[in-house]
């Protein structure tokens, strides 16, 4: 071996990297500077820029760290980290740098009451129908429907009876793990994303329930809007009506306790009236509306619902009614018009023991028409679950008995990405969709059940819709998800399994990014035994970055197209 040669290489090597290595500064950045890496990366033009504009913020920082005096209107709550604190309001755009210049401050980051949804399939993906048809055929539904009542029991999963493509070409091999007994029993899994529309036919019953008997939610299934509950405490602090006027919030403000009319020809037949006018949709405009004689009291609460597609079909939000059916003053039933006739008698009393809100409307044992899940209604007693370790008095009050019912569901416009995501778990293989005949299938070739989830045994919790307000979101579901309902660590009701699939594409997140560090904490001081899955998509700033969240506690999941299974990204097109 040639020493001589080995050494000149290694020089030679040096001399390069010494020649195209930039000087390293030994002087320490600026405090502006230092202060800048705090602030969200959308924020720092503004933040450079020192304009007086007023901006609406979260700031998370150590206990006793004097945010408020550069803020103009605020209110503070723990950040679930010992001795840090999140402080929420409006402050002028002339103030980050020196509210990010504090010492005890760790991040400042915007809250953007707008969605910032997933990726959605391109435009030219048109399986779902649209507007026109959807009326097209709720007007045929409507002109043959049978009632609630009428309707024959839903069909449902028969255990063993799938031959559906339950795996997706040769890859992911679920039923190799169900042999072995694996089908996901006793395992929470939370679907942090836009919402999961449980009444589908292929997720009924598959939604996770308070188990503690000793919780005032028990039975109840176990869901969580951080949106929602943000606004709750914004109309309660700062005065405003998100909730009330039926915007964003998919709390249904159900205060309204109107006259009920029971001296009519109808009354007489049991069909008393009441007269509401609907909040939110194209119109406002009141409506008298038959109700079951079915209250206790004779006192009826109603409100609207929170579908933006039910107001998108009938041109105004559809009405809620909740009742007290068994004991007077204890709302136990709430009832839908999701047909929107202004008839609640023919809908389906949602309770406890029966939170999802539907309606077959043909009578072939599937659901035609979904109105989400109930998992609360206001008793003013207990608060709304998880505001009280979250926010407190005087954030988030009790609301008064009656008057609020908390839904779950696919309740944005369109593309609902979260039931997607929910049907890659517990799908029921109950419907067989657009799937194709197969020659290798017996019978007629058609599969049975076309949509299976890799663990159709798990439970899942609904948090959503965390595209509004996204970064403060995705900080509240990491934190709701390690300590469950009560809000104590290690008491059995914390998430098993936390499916978070998003990313922004602008940020590289590498690890040491805000909400990687955030989560690393909570998983390793709270809760151990809680996976969070991130997707490795949808994009990236560049080579060997990752778009999502990347905590060291973290589990990456990696996504590829099967040749266009999906039917619109295929491999022949970018």
């Amino acid at each position: 071996m040639d020493v001589r040669r080995i050494i000149s290489v290694v020089a030679t090597a040096l001399l390069l990297v010494a020649f195209v290595a930039p000087a390293v500064s030994a002087e320490a950045p600026s405090p502006q500077a230092e202060a800048l890496l705090k602030i969200e990366p959308s924020l720092r033009p503004l933040a450079a820029s020192g304009d007086n504009q007023l901006v609406h913020v979260f700031i998370t920082a150590h206990e006793g760290t004097q945010v408020e005096q550069y803020m103009e209107q605020s209110f503070a709550r723990p950040a679930g980290l010992p001795g840090d604190q999140m402080t929420f309001g409006f402050i002028r755009a002339s103030n980050l740098i020196k509210v990010a210049g504090l010492k005890g401050v760790t991040s400042v980051q915007p809250i953007v009451l707008e969605r910032n949804g997933p990726v959605s399939p391109p435009a030219d993906f048109q399986r779902q129908p649209d507007l026109k048809a959807i009326r097209a055929r709720l007007a045929e539904l409507k002109a043959n429907a049978v009632s609630y009542a009428d309707a024959p029991e839903l069909k449902g999963r028969e255990d063993g009876a799938i031959t559906g493509w339950h795996d997706v070409g040769p890859t992911h091999k679920s039923s190799l793990a169900w042999d072995k007994g694996y089908k996901g029993d006793g395992v929470l899994v939370a679907v942090a994303d836009d919402g999961v529309d449980f009444a589908h036919p292929d997720l009924m019953d598959t939604w996770a329930t308070v188990e503690d008997p000793e919780s005032p939610y028990y039975g109840w299934p176990m869901m969580f809007s951080p949106i929602s509950m943000y606004l709750y405490a914004l109309d309660n602090y700062f005065g405003y009506d998100y909730t009330a006027s039926n915007v964003i919030t998919w709390y249904s403000d159900t205060s309204a306790t109107p006259a009920v009319d029971a001296t009519s020809e109808e009354a007489a037949e049991g069909k008393a009236h009441l007269t509401y006018a609907p909040v939110g949709g194209a119109r406002s405009t009141a409506h008298t509306y038959i109700i079951p004689d079915t209250s206790v009291s004779g006192v009826y609460h109603v409100g609207s619902h929170p579908d933006d597609n039910l107001a998108a079909y009938y041109g105004e939000a559809v009405a809620v009614l909740v009742v007290d059916e068994h004991t007077a003053g204890v709302y136990d039933t709430v009832y839908v018009d999701l047909d929107g006739d202004y008839d609640f008698t023919n809908e389906k009393p949602v309770t406890k023991a029966s939170p999802a809100s539907y309606r077959d409307m043909d009578g072939d044992g599937y659901t035609d028409i979904s109105g989400g899940l109930v998992y609360f209604i206001a008793d003013g007693v207990n608060p709304i679950p998880a505001s009280d370790w979250l926010y407190g008095e005087p954030f988030a009050p009790i609301p008064a008995n009656g008057s609020l019912v908390a839904f779950h569901g696919a309740f944005d416009a369109g593309y609902t990405h979260g039931t997607q995501c929910a049907s890659n778990v517990v799908g029921q293989g109950v419907l067989n969709a657009m799937a194709p005949v197969y020659n290798d299938l017996p019978g007629d070739g058609t599969p049975g059940g076309m949509v299976v989830g890799a663990a159709p045994n798990a439970k899942v919790v609904g948090i959503s819709d965390i595209y509004y307000n996204f970064d403060s979101s995705k900080l509240d579901t990491y934190l709701f998800s390690v300590l469950g309902y009560d809000g104590i660590p290690e008491t059995g009701d914390e998430i098993q399994i936390v499916s978070n699939s998003y990313g922004s594409s602008d940020q590289d997140n590498d690890g040491w990014e805000f909400d990687g560090r955030y989560l690393d904490q909570l998983v390793r001081l709270i809760s151990p035994s809680t996976s969070f899955l991130f997707s490795t998509g949808n994009g990236a700033p560049g080579f060997g970055t990752s778009a999502p969240p990347s905590p060291s506690v973290g589990i990456a999941v990696g996504a590829s197209t099967q040749f266009g299974s999906t039917g619109w990204d295929s491999i022949t097109s970018t």
